[in-house]
């Protein structure tokens, strides 16, 4: 027996990372093979026509488990009735901003797109927020979506934290696998999550005098690669944020 469409909200749908995110949707990579969707992809009015254009590639591409499409700039009306909400748009971070001044222009866009969830979302709408800074967008989007279950909302950091693994392990000159237990938490005015409490399990040592300043080095080496990342690529992270964003939301939807 069929199953019934899944109604899966993409915001910054017109974006570089929502471009490439809302094609594996439709193809069945994030919510399986055997779940048909019908996507809502919602942007600004200045990126409208962009939209639409996105639009127009997925009919074209005839993906056979997309059941239909809405493109709006109207944040009720891509917010209704919504099982799944993928929130990749936000004022986007630029060279020489620090966090905190992201922050301050993604309170009254998340405070919007939490209070239509609220009022016109399915009850147990599933919310990925991927908008740095993730974390905060996250409990803003909780704050004005109460409703919505704690549980239900995740965010993006797992690219923080495997960023700090990878780190570690290059720089320890160890294989990730053995890198144990790193946690992210916060954040800081200078642009960064902070890392702690790393086990090396090949080495069987907890956090050392050397795994601390290796640590506050993190701190810097987060900062410097993400202004890099900006200097370097024209699309920063876009393959990186895609495919992270489908595997966690298809571990966080199928977990629960």
């Amino acid at each position: 027996m069929a199953k019934e469409p899944m109604r899966v909200l993409v915001t910054g749908a017109a974006g570089q990372i929502g471009y490439a995110l809302v094609p594996m949707i439709a193809r069945g990579v994030m919510l399986g093979a055997d779940q048909p969707v019908i996507l809502h992809m919602l942007d600004i009015p200045p990126a409208a026509e962009a939209l639409n254009g996105v639009k127009m590639e997925l009919v074209d591409a005839a993906f056979p488990l997309l059941k239909g499409v809405v493109a709006t700039t109207d944040v009720v009306e891509a917010c209704t009735g919504v099982n799944v909400a993928v929130m990749v748009g936000g004022f986007p971070r630029k060279e020489g901003m620090e966090r905190k001044d992201v922050m301050s222009k993604n309170v009254s866009i998340y405070k919007s797109q939490a209070s239509a969830l609220e009022a016109h979302a399915a009850p147990n709408c599933k919310v990925l927020v991927v908008a740095n800074p993730a974390n905060t967008n996250a409990l803003i989007l909780k704050e004005f979506a109460p409703s919505i279950p704690e549980k239900n909302v995740t965010c993006l950091t797992r690219l923080d934290h495997n960023r700090a693994l990878g780190q570690i392990s290059e720089r320890l000159n160890v294989q990730v696998s053995d890198v144990k237990n790193v946690i992210i938490w916060g954040l800081m005015v200078n642009s960064s999550q902070l890392s702690n409490s790393v086990v090396l399990q090949s080495l069987k040592r907890e956090s050392s005098p050397v795994l601390s300043r290796l640590l506050a080095l993190l701190v810097t080496t987060f900062v410097i690669g993400f202004l890099e990342h900006l200097r370097v690529h024209l699309f920063p992270w876009v393959c990186t944020l895609m495919v992270h964003t489908v595997f966690l939301l298809d571990s966080f939807i199928h977990s629960q």
